[in-house]
């Protein structure tokens, strides 16, 4: 075909009588040809052809003005290397291909090589026809989730219909690392929407050395709509041992979102028809349900429940963390203001379970009702400063409680039915405050409280025991206290310039305080009454209502008088980076706190324990805590008999060390849990805002090392002979990046009196780019197991360098 002419770097527009809705618009970067009948353009470098929602770019293109008919594929460049491959643009969608024949007006075309994302994978295909309803017809293609041209693993397909919302497929097998694989299936179906889509969740494979070989965490996973999904497990073991469990995740976007993770497990231990058999049965509930802060903003409900059988997870789970945890708790709340006035309501259901006892605290229910603070004396018309009668406040609380406490095996017993214990409690403080002296702040403060119950007690001594009856029938208790605190601050600096210090900074906050509340168990009061309690008529004081919710009275007058200093400390350094102030401070205590009591009303032991309370951070990045108590009064060791005698008329000195404590903890790597800032999908974005409220559960491949560790130490200088005075821990968990392929990650501790590592655990992770294997080991114990587990990862995952510690459904 001949040209009549050469044009470089030009762009023009198709328009001729045609049936088309748009002009074609075209232009190239190195020229421009036309042929002799001016029916074709040929398009050299950098060439793009325009037309409605189409676009197309390659490195040459041939559009053929009489049939509408472009051509498009890539030249060689001095190499013989393909460059500037067709890339062809149709609304939202991206072909990338060795060749394109597009027709305009019909909008057909056939594609050689063609690439192209669906939905959360990519499609692969040899020769494709695409036909007027942007369906694709595909012969010897691949699809897989893995982004790169020549993927790790992908499912082989020998054709395939590809339709806006599905893809359609004949026979079709899995290949990983070019290694076809037995796994084959006579069609194919997998959607195409970006959301979460159902299918099968691959089970985690391993061995336990109590139950055997095990398929653990297998089932199905199903995307019931945009609101709800729900996953199905189960897990296997060789000696017939069995879990089962359900997870359903629900939201509703401006609304309120949760999750209920519901499982039961029975394990048999040991041989059938021998004394060491056994057989657990365990269930665990888990439910959290949080309400948008926007959905209704006088009224919110919420819950966070997590209860089930007190060996669960020490019998279940291969999580070192859930190994060592003694306490569960729940809480399900409502609460409910009014806006314009003063008054809210909150009701809960609450749940204490210690997993080690067996001990059960169910608070069924509890409701407090509240009017908010307000000035008595005070009026909105006010003019001018408050006078010093306007600030009174007061306020009002009533707290209803009715709760059981119980073993987890007797609560469901018809007699734990009668142990419920409950009561109301109303409280009104009155408080005020002002300045004297310029700079002292005065806070008096007068506190009445009022508790009801329907039952109390009478004790009595009869055949040699103590007989406790209780007497049902209303009962009110009423009590008061008042207080006075005084506290100022007082701000110090103290000149150095010296090696680049400034200043030592220091900031002394005092304060003392008196308070007073009357003996409540004298008689004329009727809260406190006396028995019999021995043969030999010994008398002993108890309340009538010492078993209630609340508790009784304060028995005994206190006349205390309260005294302590807080203290800051900081250093002011020269800073080059500073160019306002041209220094910085430097953190050396952030607390250090001294507080003791007097009680001028006590017959003994007028001074309270002295303790000392500090904290502050190393290097930004490790928290001290350390505190110690000292008592102004002797004490035996031998006999754990405090005297009341003061240490320094019997031992020459001022206080006695009673007990004190000493903590570390912190992350040594700074670079560690830092917030992810972009994904490469828009979709993403909400699994991207996920994944920074929840790091501790991914493993970043970015940072190369992490180690958290807490130590404590606590001494008991007051402990008998015989008995350990002190006790030290040091738990630690982090990981490293041996390549940036391999990370190792470990989870232990050492019980420093019993020398011996607390239950471990070791995680080797590999990241395979579009897959992540992991190989998780407790190499002793309870729990000694392994588990190798290999599943795709999310294409957000890929784009930040995470795996996820956690399966997807398990949000």
């Amino acid at each position: 075909m001949d040209s009549l002419a050469t044009d470089s770097l030009r762009t023009d527009t198709l328009k001729k009588e045609s049936t088309l809705k748009a002009p074609v618009k075209y232009s190239a970067r190195d020229s421009i040809r036309y042929s002799v009948s001016g029916k074709e353009v040929f398009l050299y470098g950098d060439a793009e052809v325009t037309y409605q929602d189409i676009n197309l770019k390659a490195d040459y293109i041939r559009l053929d003005q009489a049939t509408y008919q472009l051509y498009a594929e890539g030249v060689p460049d001095s190499t013989g290397k393909i460059k500037g491959k067709p890339v062809f643009k149709e609304g939202d969608k991206t072909y990338k291909a060795d060749y394109i024949a597009y027709n305009f007006k019909t909008k057909k075309g056939k594609i050689r090589e063609i690439k192209t994302e669906e939905g959360e994978g990519y499609l692969q295909g040899k020769n494709v026809k695409k036909n007027p309803n942007d369906e694709l017809f595909i012969k010897n293609g691949i699809y897989s989730t893995c982004n790169l041209d020549h993927p790790h693993f992908f499912i082989n397909i020998n054709k395939a219909k590809v339709t806006p919302k599905r893809i359609i497929t004949g026979p079709a097998f899995l290949v990983v690392e070019d290694v076809p694989l037995p796994l084959a299936v006579p069609f194919g179906f997998f959607p195409k929407k970006n959301d979460r889509a159902s299918g099968v969740i691959f089970p985690k494979y391993g061995e336990d050395r109590s139950l055997g070989f095990f398929l653990r965490e297998g089932g199905y996973y199903f995307a019931v709509n945009d609101y709800v999904d729900l996953a199905v497990r189960g897990s296997f073991y060789t000696n017939t041992s069995y879990g089962l469990g359900s997870f359903m995740n629900y939201k509703k976007r401006y609304k309120f979102n949760g999750g209920v993770d519901v499982n039961y497990n029975e394990r048999k231990l040991g041989e059938p028809e021998t004394p060491q058999y056994l057989v657990t049965k365990d269930f665990f509930i888990r439910w959290n349900h949080n309400q948008d802060e926007k959905a209704n903003p006088s009224s919110r409900f919420s819950a966070n429940v997590n209860a089930g059988t007190s060996q669960f997870l020490r019998n279940t789970s291969y999580n070192v963390t859930n190994l060592i945890q003694n306490d569960l708790s729940s809480s399900i709340n409502y609460s409910k203001n009014w806006q314009g006035t003063p008054y809210n309501l909150s009701v809960g259901l609450t749940h204490n379970q210690n997993v080690q006892t067996g001990a059960i605290s169910l608070g069924l229910p509890s409701a407090t009702f509240n009017v908010q603070s307000f000035n008595v004396f005070d009026s909105k018309k006010r003019v001018g400063k408050q006078l010093w009668y306007q600030k009174i406040r007061t306020g009002y609380t009533a707290n209803l409680q009715n709760r059981i406490s119980t073993i987890d095996t007797l609560l469901f017993k018809t007699n734990s039915l009668k142990n419920f214990r409950n009561g109301i409690q109303h409280s009104i403080p009155v408080t005020t405050s002002f300045t004297a002296l310029k700079y002292l702040n005065i806070s008096p403060s007068f506190n009445y409280t009022e508790k009801w119950v329907l039952s109390t007690i009478e004790k009595r001594f009869e055949n040699n025991k103590e007989i406790i009856d209780t007497l049902y029938g209303f009962k009110a208790t009423r009590e008061y206290s008042t207080n006075v605190s005084a506290s100022t601050t007082v701000f110090g600096m103290y000149p150095i310039n010296r090696a680049g210090i400034v200043a030592l900074r220091h900031v002394l906050k005092p304060s003392v305080g008196y308070s007073f509340r009357p003996d409540f168990s004298e008689p004329q009061y009727g809260y406190y009454k006396t028995y019999v309690y021995d043969s030999l008529g010994r008398t002993k004081k108890y309340s009538v209502v010492e078993q209630s919710i609340f508790g009784p009275p304060g028995a005994g007058k206190s006349s205390a008088l309260n005294f302590g200093f807080g203290n800051l400390v900081e250093l002011k350094t020269k800073s080059k980076k500073d160019t306002i102030t041209g220094t910085k401070k430097i953190l050396l205590l952030q607390a250090f706190d001294i507080r003791s009591s007097y009680n001028m009303a006590a017959d003994s032991f007028n001074l309270g324990a002295i303790t000392i309370n500090g904290r502050t951070v190393v290097f930004n990045r490790i928290n001290v805590d350390f505190g110690a108590n000292y008592d102004a009064y002797t004490y035996n060791r031998t006999t754990g008999i405090r005297r009341n005698q003061f240490e320094l008329k019997q031992n020459k000195r001022l206080v006695r060390f009673s007990s004190g404590s000493f903590a570390l903890s912190g992350n040594l790597n700074p670079q560690q849990k830092q917030e992810r800032k972009t994904t490469t999908n828009p979709a993403d974005e909400e699994f991207l805002e996920y994944i920074n409220n929840n790091l501790d559960d991914y493993v970043d491949f970015s940072v190369p090392w992490s180690l958290y560790v807490t130590y404590r130490m606590d001494f008991n200088a007051d402990a008998r002979p015989g008995v350990n005075r002190y006790t030290q821990s040091l738990l630690f968990n982090g990981d490293v990046s041996v390549t940036t392929k391999w990370k190792i990650g470990f989870n232990s501790g050492y019980d420093v009196q019993l020398k011996k590592f607390t239950p471990t655990s070791l995680d080797i992770i590999r990241d395979l780019h579009c897959w992540d294997l992991t190989f998780a080991w407790i190499p002793f114990g309870t729990r000694q197991s392994y588990t190798v587990n290999l599943k795709v990862k999310a294409r957000v995952l890929q784009d930040l360098k995470l795996i996820r510690r956690r399966e997807f459904y398990n949000e």
